[in-house]
């Protein structure tokens, strides 16, 4: 897939994601999964175009629209779900061999952690399995990937609250961790 057809798959997935959450709920169809494949197009973006182009994607896409206009709550009533997937699976898979932190996975199953970089290539549909999360992080090991950790500040993909809101900054997150992940899972 070239880049610019990957970017307009994401952004008509953005554009038309309450219309396709709606229709869903409208006849019994669970929203995860299209929740999940727009956080999909977002992390396979990050990867073959780059954190910055994503970013800016998913900051001025609602601009495009000729005749439109989307207000700030509903950019977020998109980005919210589609943002927080993102984050907890990569929680989830970056946590599993973390010497800082300590968790149980919170959307993934194990089999889903362990084959999570595969989708980077081309992988199918995740169940989701609903538990309770333990979390521990230790306050003195550092970060595989690289974030500047310490006693102050926490691992970035557990402690951000609100990806939607700082688009930008998490989307940074994201990118890094896509790359340190998709090299280690390479061996490069």
């Amino acid at each position: 897939m070239n880049h610019f057809a990957l970017l307009l798959s994401l952004c008509n997935g953005l554009l038309n994601f309450l219309y396709l959450a709606f229709r869903a709920s409208e006849i019994g169809v669970r929203q995860e999964p299209i929740i999940r494949a727009i956080s999909y197009f977002v992390v396979v973006a990050c990867q073959r175009v780059g954190p910055d182009e994503v970013s800016s994607l998913l900051s001025d896409v609602w601009d495009s629209v000729d005749g439109q206009k989307y207000p700030q709550k509903v950019r977020e009533l998109i980005l919210e779900p589609v943002l927080g997937t993102l984050q907890t699976e990569l929680k989830d898979v970056c946590t599993r061999d973390c010497s800082r932190v300590v968790t149980d996975p919170e959307l993934l199953q194990e089999s889903e952690i362990e084959a999570y970089w595969d989708r980077l290539s081309l992988d199918t549909d995740e169940e989701k399995e609903n538990k309770s999360i333990l979390r521990i992080e230790s306050l003195k090991e550092p970060c595989k990937i690289g974030f500047t950790v310490n006693e102050r500040i926490g691992c970035p993909l557990c402690n951000v609250d609100n990806p939607h809101k700082d688009i930008s900054d998490f989307i940074r997150i994201v990118g890094q961790v896509v790359r340190f992940r998709s090299r280690q899972k390479s061996g490069a």
